[in-house]
């Protein structure tokens, strides 16, 4: 085998037994020392892994060696993958545990408790989804009733203006009836004033005419000359009407 493939072996070893080594280690800590242990058999692992991609390119190099070189990096990428589920497994924990505000021995670590935790997250899921749905109802209705309050804004104002333009019809029948009221009286008066013309002068052709047949220091005015009433004229008769002469003279009996 090439030195440099060697190289990767020894630097992967040391890679993994680093991260095993953490991985105990936060087994028996608690709290910040914990989560630093994991943090850095995280880091680990993934340096271990960037070695076997190294140790990969170079084994494709490595002729008639190359074959017995990937076998050997196939299993160390199984043990990868191992310390990569143990790893996972107890981050999982921690983080479990740091949720419940416990210590690792109060984490979760049954079956049954973690299916039922799945439950409750399906069941938060569910939950929340319907009061998405709830929301989505809500958001409907306010934009119905927003909409609503500006129809009746609207409705409002015609409203106003109608009862503006109403204000103004009584207000114009109002000054209709006083000028109808103003144009009564004043043809009263004008009736009062003819009515009074009219005695006026009655009074003073009762005045004049007794005056005149007064004059003379009371004395009676000269009589008038006795009117002469003559029969009417006879209408001439027509000549078809007149009669015959009636003085004959009398028939003599002798013969």
């Amino acid at each position: 085998m090439s030195t440099v493939y060697k190289t990767y072996v020894s630097d992967f070893k040391e890679a993994i037994g680093e991260a095993r080594k953490k991985i105990q280690e936060a087994q028996v800590v608690d709290g910040e020392q914990k989560k630093i242990a994991l943090v850095d058999a995280e880091k680990s692992r993934r340096d271990a892994e960037q070695l076997i991609k190294q140790m990969q390119l170079a084994a494709r190099n490595g002729g008639a060696q190359g074959p017995q070189m990937l076998q050997e990096i196939d299993q160390f990428r199984t043990e990868v993958s191992n310390l990569q589920r143990d790893l996972q497994a107890l981050t999982d924990k921690y983080k479990r545990a740091a949720l419940l505000g416990g210590t690792d021995e109060e984490a979760i670590t049954s079956l049954e408790d973690r299916q039922k935790m799945r439950t409750d997250t399906q069941r938060l899921a569910n939950a929340t989804g319907q009061l998405a749905g709830a929301v989505d109802v809500a958001q409907g209705a306010l934009n119905t009733g927003v909409t609503t309050l500006e129809e009746l804004a609207k409705q409002r104002e015609r409203l106003e203006n109608a009862r503006t333009g109403l204000s103004d019809i009584r207000g114009l029948i109002r000054d209709s009836t006083r000028i109808i009221k103003a144009m009564w009286n004043s043809n009263y008066a004008e009736a009062a004033i003819k009515l009074a013309i009219c005695v006026v002068l009655i009074i003073l052709i009762c005045v004049i005419s007794s005056v005149r047949w007064g004059r003379g220091g009371g004395s009676h005015a000269p009589a008038m000359p006795p009117t002469v009433i003559r029969p009417p004229k006879a209408a001439p008769t027509p000549f078809f009407l007149e009669l015959p002469p009636t003085d004959y003279p009398p028939i003599s009996n002798d013969r």
